[in-house]
This record gives structure tokens, C-alpha cells and sequence, in this order.
């Protein structure tokens, strides 16, 4: 009897879908003082991966645009009103990722949807401190994302225990809300 159910769980987890081949680890500016251009770093099954997160155009009139890319994925956020800046969108594969303030006027915490309906809130661990940033969702997982040094908004952590049903695009999502909400 043991030695039936010890083959079935190595069948059922063989044939399994794998879990999300990238895990994401931290980010820092390219440059000392440039908030517009982020080196980003993945844990990939293939190997350590780094990809970027670059401003693409900011203009008063128009909404601003970012672009990214790490181990073959690649994509956009954007705001989509130059007036509102409560609203973004990022543009990932085939995946439409809307994040808004959950608050009016308050930037630490915001709510993520994909349009295959996977949703969940990233917000500041503490009021007032923009040091840590957390997901902790009871179906999808957990995330962490703090500063490597406290105040310093150079250089960032990632802890991504986030499920395989979270695509890269929302993950990239939170890390962007995370830090630009807290870059001067």
C-alpha cells in the first residue's frame, strides 16, 4: 500500500503543470540617481535572469509610459489618463493587467485584475513608510518587496512566493507600484 501511493504521488506530480518558471528577486536603478531606467533580476529555470523597466516618455500632456522586458517576456505600463494617475495598465502577451487606488488620494495600496479575473491588493506593510511593500493573498500567494537599505529607494528586494496562476506581467505590475510610489 505505501509503495502504491508514493508511485501515484510521483505519477500525479510529473504530469502536474509547472510552477511559474520566474521568480522575480530585487531591482535597482541603472544609474546612482535616475529613477527612469531599473535593472530587474529573475530567478529562471534556465538560470539567473536580468531584464529592465525603463521610462519610455513622460510628457504633461500625455500619460506616462514605461517598458520592460526580462527573460523573453516584455511589455508596457502605462497610465492611462495623463490626468489621473490612480489608473494604469500594463501590456503583457495577451495579458491586460488594470491596477487601481483601492482609496481615493492614497497611494499605498492598490488592487491588481488580469483579465483572466486573478486579482489582488499590494500596499504598503506600515502607514506612512514606503520602505516595504506586500501581497498576501490566500490563493495566489505572497510577495514582499523592501528596500535594501532603509530610505533608499536605489535598490529593492523581491520575495515572489507568488502561485504559477500569477503571470509575470502582474507580478512586474506590483514591483512597478511599489516603486513608483516611493521614488522621489
Amino acid at each position: 500500500m505505501p509503495l502504491r501511493f508514493i508511485l501515484v504521488l510521483i505519477i500525479s506530480l510529473a504530469i502536474s503543470p509547472s510552477i511559474s518558471a520566474q521568480v522575480l528577486m530585487g531591482m535597482d536603478t541603472k544609474l546612482s540617481d535616475d529613477f527612469t531606467a531599473w535593472n530587474l533580476y529573475a530567478d529562471a529555470d534556465t538560470g539567473d535572469e536580468e531584464g529592465e523597466i525603463a521610462l519610455r516618455y513622460a510628457v504633461a500632456s500625455a500619460p506616462e509610459s514605461w517598458r520592460f522586458s526580462i527573460a523573453g517576456e516584455s511589455g508596457t505600463i502605462r497610465q492611462v489618463f495623463a490626468d489621473d494617475p490612480t489608473l494604469w495598465q500594463v501590456n503583457c502577451g495577451n495579458q491586460r493587467i488594470t491596477a487601481r487606488q483601492v482609496w481615493r488620494g492614497d497611494t499605498t495600496e492598490w488592487r491588481i485584475t488580469d483579465n483572466d479575473g486573478v486579482t489582488f491588493t499590494i500596499k504598503s506593510r506600515y502607514s506612512g513608510d514606503l520602505n516595504e511593500w506586500v501581497v498576501d493573498h490566500p490563493v495566489y500567494g505572497f510577495m514582499e518587496v523592501y528596500t535594501a537599505y532603509e530610505n533608499d529607494m536605489r535598490e529593492w528586494v523581491i520575495v515572489d512566493d507568488m502561485s504559477g496562476e500569477v503571470c509575470v506581467g502582474m507580478k512586474i505590475c506590483a514591483v512597478f507600484l511599489a516603486m513608483d510610489n516611493s521614488r522621489p
